[in-house]
């Protein structure tokens, strides 16, 4: 008998799947929950039920996560108890881990979902002899055989005219089954009419042996604690031509389950009781019949799967494709209505298939998108810019953008140093070690990234942004009071590993904090915060190079500025709210509506957009079992779509780094080489491209949802391939020549406003929207490693190769710059008019570049539902 590991330690777990299993005498080799322990309680149920030796596997355990147990060779079955979203993906590790599956129902959390997993299994692992079954025990319960066996094979009643299904439940807000996160929040379609209800959709399908091919109705929420609905009445027409009605709610008064079947010979009746279900037959003729049956349906359908892993053949009742048309009943309801397709095997049959008295039922069919909920709720809610509780959020999100500025102060604040002949005498800095101080900033930086992440994924946002502007405070502080060069390096290290710090942490809890429908800006913002930074640096710079003495404050006072935007951080911090994200992360729920509602929903409980966010963060969690693995990067390169992701945010640390050398390091040497030599011009002309910069940055920004993402990028590296290619030109022409070096300095500027407008706002912007919500922290840690990689290499080789090579050494980046604008064009996906859980779709697609031009026009009715969909071309 093969070993069997049980993942998921819940309530139904422990008690109905480990008794069952051990009733069935399995060979329990495991158990695995996402916490210790969880686990530890069904093991210890385990042992009162006379089975020990359990070994527990959590992720929270070293050396005993899932991944571990699926590598056990002598376990080689798993049956799945875990909460609806997370189940899909745990299916597929284990078949591809070469285990058979039981999962319990519902399949997934949609049709869509439950297709795309069933269409896996009968391509890559069916073959190969795996049983992959959904447990619905509703068809292996003896009472429900036995109605089967009169409607269906007896034929007692004759042929079905009517089926009425009444299910009336009552979930309380303290009831066992309702104190689970993902239960209590549900980011799927019904709540609990979904988990619940496809048991009696499969009740309904397997007693009466028929299809429910339409539905027409309505669904509600009438319990404010069971969102998003929890009581339906639907009309149905089944595949043999008779219609019914499907009514369901779980905020009854009534606790009762009843099905009547009314046929041409007769008349069945099945309700449930405290006996057990109480089956009645009655017959046109005057015979009649009744048996009252309880069985236990978990026994039955565990023993099932075990003689079917044995057989080496699937059991039909069991089936994945049996679990998907339950499913779609109730999908179809909860929209309202909708025409269903049935399964037969892996055929998918349309339902013009579907025939009744020679003649084809005519249907029409709608399109249910759940992916769009989050538009309809924004176009529902649609709030003013300025409302009062947003404005609290900006303040929140400014202290976030500061420590954008942070950086910013360090990189022209070096730059313009560079110029000032007291300061490199002083440290005694030559062309030949100027870039081994100036990149041992970013050296710092990528130090320190290796535990940025951990920091603010560990003990939040606000703990990461703290620490890291105390490190910089640290950095600042040993910089100021430098008296030799080795101090003036040891400082800058000590800045860059500070800075890494808020650099993760502080774009981090601008994401998380954002409104949804002005993300795109707030984000972009982030980067555009740098200047704010570099504006003062670079003016103080110039009005102190005008100072007329020989004392050391007018460099020492630029270096002491730059733990300014660190002091005003450590001061803040403690007035703004953590990263709700972070707050659902470590199951604090509460904690992080009560941050949604005030900041998001103006105070209002019932706001649409924030309860929907909340929705939508638990789900993120349940899915990111790997970001409590701080060390685990697989999820960047484990399928081709994380493949495609991270080549893209590759991508943007290459072409965002390397489109020219540092200007904000080097910009005097650079107006050097085109013939201004005076000190006083070059700080001046460095003053002014940062304030340049900040406008093109704010102008880009402002305009980055009308002309989307693509457009922006290629037209920016268009533009700054061509600058150079003219900035190039003049430099090997200039001698002599003032007018040509003026053509120089201009056309360096126009760089820098077309770098600005698109590159600025969309280094921190892009890589946000195309990371999948379960890598986004760890891709952003990688974005972080690759950028800094790049400057070390940017920043170290151009004060050497512009020495040596002159203006040579610029037709690197003419050419590099071009080259991005084909790389952008070919695989850079548009992610304009895209929620973030459409973009992670558009990368499943075969080509998702041509996915992501494609537009939606959508049309939303007053109480925020989706009534029409349509689908355009958008240009490339």
């Amino acid at each position: 008998m093969a070993g069997i590991a049980i993942l998921g330690a819940g309530i139904f777990a422990t008690e109905e799947h480990l008794p069952a299993l051990v009733s069935n005498k399995a060979d329990i080799k495991a158990v695995y929950s996402r916490s210790v322990s969880t686990a530890s309680t069904l093991v210890a149920e385990a042992k009162r039920l006379g089975v020990a030796g359990i070994d527990l596997y959590s992720e929270d355990t070293s050396g005993h996560t899932l991944d571990e147990l699926l590598k056990r060779s002598d376990i080689g079955a798993t049956i799945i108890v875990l909460p609806i979203l997370v189940q899909p993906s745990v299916v597929r590790r284990c078949l591809a881990a070469g285990k058979h599956v039981l999962c319990e129902k519902p399949i997934a959390k949609d049709v869509k979902t439950a297709r795309e997993l069933i269409d896996d299994y009968n391509k890559l692992y069916a073959n190969k002899g795996l049983i992959f079954s959904i447990a619905e025990q509703f068809r292996f319960m003896h009472e429900f055989e036995l109605g089967r066996k009169w409607i269906v094979d007896e034929k007692a009643v004759g042929d079905i005219t009517q089926a009425h299904l009444r299910v009336w439940r009552n979930q309380p807000p303290n009831g066992k089954w309702y104190e689970t996160p993902w239960r209590k929040v549900p980011q799927y379609q019904g709540g609990f009419l979904l988990d619940g209800g496809v048991h009696q959709t499969a009740m309904l399908r397997y007693i009466s042996g028929q299809e429910v091919v339409e539905t027409q109705g309505f669904a509600r929420q009438v319990a404010a604690h069971l969102p998003p609905l929890d009581t339906l009445n639907s009309g149905i027409l089944l595949s043999g031509g008779g219609t019914g009605t499907i009514s369901m709610s779980f905020s009854s008064t009534r606790r009762a389950t009843e099905l009547t079947i009314i046929g041409t010979e007769g008349s069945f009746f099945l309700t449930d009781g405290p006996d057990g279900f109480l089956l009645t037959l009655n017959l046109v003729s005057g015979a009649s019949r009744s048996e009252t049956i309880k069985s236990k349906g978990v026994e039955i359908e565990i023993q099932a799967f075990l003689e079917a892993i044995e057989n080496g053949k699937s059991e039909k009742r069991s089936g994945p494709e049996e679990a998907l048309n339950d499913l779609a009943i109730i999908e179809s309801m909860c929209s309202g209505g909708d025409v269903l397709f049935i399964m037969d095997g892996p055929k998918v049959m349309d339902h013009h298939d579907i025939v009744h008295d020679e003649d084809p039922i005519k249907f029409t069919t709608q399109s249910c998108m759940p992916e769009s909920r989050m538009q309809a709720a924004l176009l529902r809610e649609n709030p003013r810019i300025f409302r009062k509780s947003f404005l609290k959020l900006y303040g929140c999100i400014f202290v976030g953008y500061l420590c954008s500025a942070t950086n910013g102060f360090d990189s022209n604040t070096f730059g313009g140093l560079s110029a000032i002949p007291q300061f490199t005498k002083y440290f005694g800095i030559t062309t030949k070690n100027q870039g081994l101080v100036a990149a041992l900033y970013v050296i710092g930086n990528i130090a320190g990234s290796f535990f940025a992440g951990p920091c603010s994924d560990t003990y939040g946002r606000r703990v990461g942004m703290t620490i890291g502007s105390a490190i910089c405070v640290i950095g600042a502080i040993l910089q100021t009071a430098g008296t030799n060069l080795s101090m003036l390096m040891g400082g800058r290290f000590i800045l860059g590993m500070g800075a890494v710090l808020v650099q993760t942490a502080g774009p981090s809890y601008v994401v998380e904090m954002s409104y949804p429908k002005y993300r795109a800006q707030l984000t972009g913002g982030y980067q555009a915060c740098f200047f704010l930074g570099t504006i003062i640096s670079t003016w103080l710079e110039f009005g102190l190079n005008h100072a007329k003495t020989e004392l050391s404050y007018p460099w020492r006072l630029p270096l002491a500025i730059q733990g300014l935007p660190s002091i005003i951080i450590l001061c803040a911090v403690w007035f703004i709210p953590e990263s709700p994200r972070w707050y659902v992360g470590q199951g604090r729920i509460a904690e992080a509506k009560n941050i949604l509602i005030k900041y998001h929903g103006d105070g209002d409980p019932d706001a649409l957009v924030a309860n929907l966010e909340l929705q939508e963060m638990v789900e993120v969690i349940e899915l990111d079992g790997s970001d409590k693995r701080w060390w685990d990067f697989r999820s960047l390169f484990n399928t081709r779509a994380a493949r495609y992701r991270t080549f893209l945010v590759t991508c943007i640390a290459w072409f965002g780094e390397l489109d020219l050398p540092p200007t904000s390091y080097y910009f005097p040497l650079m107006v050097k080489t085109v013939g201004i030599t005076n000190v006083s011009t070059q700080l001046l002309l460095n003053a002014i491209q940062t304030p340049v910069m900040a406008a093109a940055a704010l102008c880009g920004l402002s305009v980055v949802h009308k002309f989307g993402r693509r457009k922006l990028l290629m037209f920016s590296s268009a533009g700054m391939s061509l600058s150079i290619a003219i900035i190039t030109a003049c430099t090997a022409l200039q001698a002599g020549r003032p007018a040509v070096g003026g053509t120089g300095i201009a056309f360096l500027y126009i760089f820098l406003i077309v770098f600005a407008f698109a590159w600025t706002p969309m280094q921190s912007l892009y890589p946000v929207e195309v990371l999948a919500f379960n890598s986004r922290a760890k891709g952003m840690a990688y974005l972080a490693f690759m950028n800094n990689a790049v400057k070390v290499m940017n920043t170290y080789v151009p004060p050497i190769a512009i020495a040596n090579s002159g203006w040579k050494y610029y037709l690197l980046y003419v050419f590099w710059d071009a080259f991005g604008v084909v790389v952008i064009y070919f695989f850079f996906v548009e992610t304009r008019g895209w929620s973030l859980e459409e973009i992670e779709d558009l990368f499943k697609a075969k080509n998702p570049v041509k996915a992501s031009l494609e537009k939606k026009t959508i049309s939303v009715a007053q109480d925020g539902t989706i009534t029409h969909v349509q689908d355009d071309r958008r240009d490339a």
